[in-house]
């Protein structure tokens, strides 16, 4: 038994070592670590931050990588100069989405705005999310709607009367509640928050659309779908992913059936006139339009707008306060700044933003340390095509590591502080590719810039109104998940008090 394990052994490095000496020249393939070929190294090395090891691959093997997870190939772009050169030269080609199971169940089999392949229908879709949803917000009637949201954020905190608050949940309904009321109105947020039991007062999951949200965000995001890259598995049973994903699914799309329902009932009885929302508008066009606007293409653009702005929003505000709570003189510095422009006689709005270099600045510098999706969401070649010179095959799926990108020594100056004071130098902080958040391209997250609203808005009222310490003397913890997406690992945890000031004001709301 020992001689055939080590005879196992051996072909494994004898075939590594022609893999990488020999068929990657021949290719001339990007290089191929050879840490990242066998099963043993593939599942190693999902246990950790993902982004964090395969940074620690780039340095010790370049930026331009091709990695073989099980037996798929994975081009991994760690460096600002090569995301430039391969958003540059192959943005088109790198446009596909691998096909992922959570993809496939939450994405209604690849349709999707999400998960659908680049083509006609993509394009359809992009214009749809870019000229009618996203907007909305910002049409004279709806100006206030996201003040509105925020008021409510502090009248809750304000009314708490508790000292020690858990932020978490609070930014989640914050960036919930915005995202419903521009889809269905004020008029049907309560019901679709609240949570359904049965008769006997045990909970029905999904309880909520908040709920079904992030789950479905976390079940794509915090899971690996190890049968993408080791199909064999599927015969062995090792993994339910999709079964858990398609009963998340289904609940999900009985409360979406429900809301597009109740919506095109009060349509059809003229009751929505007054509170015109995106919904409404898209049933309208169905009627002109039904191919283009049936109603799964109007529930998948309701469901990833909300599986993919809420949790991320809302762990970018996590994570912005974390650093906050961390260094103190941060937070006075962006409270003064809020102070000597709006004052206290008012509350913050969206419009004082623009005059509040510093508080952006803090946002900014939040998005680079702690970008929600630090591998951006995957894409996959649809030909084979060159990057930085090397051969890159069709269906090679593509991982740009933001995250290392954003602490990258040779782009950032101490990269690992919070220093929200080098964005006051920096103008266009994308230019050269230094800051991708939100990703890059045609692909890029459309919904980019009401999130950046929705997140300072936010974080500066919090900062105009409360005053805000940690829970102890020790500094808050920045432990990480493990998985793709980049959340904190246990719930924040923070000691608030109105502040002297803002207590008039507050009391009024």
């Amino acid at each position: 038994m020992d001689t055939l394990y080590l005879c196992i052994l051996l072909l494994v490095l004898a075939w590594s070592i022609f893999n990488k000496y020999l068929i990657t020249k021949i290719k001339n393939l990007p290089p191929t670590p050879l840490s990242a070929l066998t099963v043993i190294g593939f599942r190693t090395i999902f246990k950790q931050p993902i982004h964090q090891t395969l940074s620690y691959i780039a340095n010790r093997h370049g930026p331009i990588l091709l990695l073989r997870f099980g037996c798929r190939l994975v081009l991994l772009i760690s460096s600002e100069s090569a995301a430039e050169d391969l958003f540059t030269n192959n943005d088109v080609v790198f446009a596909h989405r691998p096909k992922l199971i959570p993809a496939k169940v939450f994405g209604c089999n690849y349709t999707n705005l999400a998960w659908v392949p680049h083509g006609a229908h993509w394009r359809h879709l992009r214009r749809v999310s870019c000229l009618e949803i996203l907007p909305f917000h910002r049409k004279p009637d709806q100006q206030d709607l996201l003040g509105d949201e925020v008021k409510e954020l502090l009248r809750r905190l304000y009314c708490n009367n508790k000292v020690l608050v858990n932020l978490k949940p609070m930014f989640l309904d914050l960036v919930f509640n915005v995202m419903m009321r521009i889809f269905a109105g004020k008029s049907v947020l309560d019901r679709y928050c609240q949570k359904k039991t049965t008769e006997e007062g045990e909970t029905n999951e999904p309880i909520s659309l908040l709920e079904y949200a992030t789950r479905s965000f976390k079940m794509t995001t915090g899971e690996t779908d190890l049968i993408y890259f080791m199909p064999i598995l599927k015969l062995l049973g090792v993994t339910d992913l999709e079964q858990r994903c398609t009963q998340m699914q289904r609940k999900g799309d009985s409360l979406l059936n429900n809301l597009l329902e109740e919506i095109r009932e009060k349509s059809n009885d003229g009751l929505c006139q007054k509170e015109e929302k995106v919904i409404q508008i898209l049933l309208e066009k169905q009627r002109e339009d039904p191919k283009h606007y049936s109603d799964e293409i109007i529930k998948g653009l309701v469901q990833v707008s909300l599986s993919a702005g809420t949790d991320s929003s809302a762990g970018t505000l996590e994570w912005a306060f974390s650093l906050l709570l961390n260094h103190p003189e941060v937070l006075q510095k962006a409270q003064n700044e809020i102070d000597n422009y709006v004052g206290k006689d008012r509350f913050l709005k969206q419009s004082d933003i623009d005059h509040l270099p510093y508080l952006r600045c803090i946002v900014k510098e939040a998005m680079r340390l702690y970008p929600v999706a630090p591998l951006l969401v995957p894409h996959e070649s649809s030909k084979d095509c060159k990057v930085g010179g090397y051969h890159v095959p069709k269906g090679t799926m593509l991982m740009v590591n933001a995250w290392a990108i954003h602490n990258d020594p040779n782009t950032w100056k101490e990269p690992t502080k919070f220093k929200p004071e080098r964005f006051e130098e920096i103008v266009d902080e994308r230019n050269g590719f230094r800051l991708m958040p939100f990703g890059y391209g045609r692909r890029s997250c459309p919904g980019k810039h009401m999130a950046v609203r929705v997140i300072t808005l936010a974080l500066g009222s919090l900062i105009h109104c409360f005053e805000w310490e940690r829970v102890s003397e020790e500094m808050v913890d920045l432990t990480e998940q493990t998985g793709i997406a980049l959340f904190r690992d246990k719930p924040l945890m923070a000691i608030c008090h109105p502040r002297s000031l803002m207590d008039n004001l507050l009391a009024q709301i």
